[in-house]
C-alpha cells in the first residue's frame, strides 16, 4: 500500500490486504470479522482479533478515521 501524500509504503498480508479491499469495496467494519472468518476458513476469535488489530492501525496511520489507540 502506497500513502501518496507522504511516499510511505506499506507491506500488507493476505489477510491485511483482504480487509482493506473490502473496506475500499463498502463492506460495513462492524462485519469484517465474518468476512475473514469465512475466507480464510479461521476461528471467529482470531479472526476478530485480526480486523481490530489492522483496523487499529490504520486508524493510527490516518488511513481511516476513528478514534486512536
Amino acid at each position: 500500500m502506497l500513502n501518496t501524500i507522504s511516499g510511505d509504503f506499506f507491506r500488507l498480508t493476505p489477510t491485511a490486504g483482504f480487509i482493506l479491499r473490502a473496506l475500499i469495496d463498502g463492506k460495513d467494519p462492524a462485519g469484517l470479522a465474518d468476512l475473514v472468518e469465512r475466507h480464510f476458513d479461521i476461528d471467529h476469535s482470531r479472526a476478530f482479533r485480526d480486523v481490530e488489530l489492522f483496523l487499529s492501525e490504520l486508524r493510527s496511520l490516518g488511513v481511516i478515521a476513528g478514534p486512536r489507540p
